[in-house]
């Protein structure tokens, strides 16, 4: 049977510190020199020497199956819950307030624990390496998924970064856009489902 399944990595990198980027700014003006002088290259060791290293991560997640849809009703059911207890207030109670400071902010927890819903759905491998700054060549090692982040919102959100968080969901609806997102008319056209539907030769008389 044809695997209908297909994935997608996003990868997060933890940003350098302004010391970093002036030694990276630094390097790569030296690197763009085609002879570099002896002092050069010796400045180039010494900088690339005291650079930091990065830890990075790796999501992957797959398009949505059937029995997704299912998975993700009840997770969204415990997100809702999650979202009352947390914040005190019904979530339709929030969502029908006009827009203000406090109404924003709680919304913006909703929207999170919503994603949160989605990417856990989807999510099937985490892989994670801490690497020097200017080497990509270290081997990623894959990592379990912690069991508190199938159960809540709340361990998952206070690990992941807001722009982490905000790539895979936008990867799950890219690998999904029937299922959490309205479909592109053009992608509708070239994936997904088509019926046709064909009259007897019987009725058509």
């Amino acid at each position: 049977m044809i695997d209908l399944i297909t994935t997608e990595k996003v990868t997060y990198t933890t940003p350098p510190d302004a010391a970093a980027l002036g030694a990276l700014r630094r390097l790569e003006a030296l690197w763009a020199i085609e002879e570099p002088t002896a002092e050069q290259m010796a400045e180039m060791d010494q900088l690339e020497e005291h650079l930091p290293t990065v830890r990075e991560v790796r999501l992957m997640l797959r398009s949505a199956t059937a029995l997704d849809a299912a998975k993700y009703e009840g997770r969204r059911a415990r997100m809702v819950e999650w979202f009352e207890a947390e914040t005190g207030r019904p979530v339709a109670e929030v969502l029908e307030e006009e827009n203000g400071v406090t109404r924003n902010a709680l919304a913006q927890i909703f929207e999170q624990a919503q994603s949160w819903a989605v990417v856990m759905t989807v999510l099937v491998q985490i892989e994670q390496r801490t690497r020097p700054l200017h080497d990509d060549g270290v081997e990623w090692n894959e990592a379990e998924i912690p069991a508190e982040w199938k159960e809540s919102p709340e361990a998952f959100l206070a690990w992941c970064p807001d722009d982490l968080l905000v790539a895979a969901l936008d990867a799950a609806k890219r690998l999904s856009p029937g299922v959490w997102g309205i479909p592109d008319p053009l992608a509708r056209r070239y994936g997904g489902v088509n019926v046709t539907t064909s009259v007897p030769s019987s009725a058509r008389s």
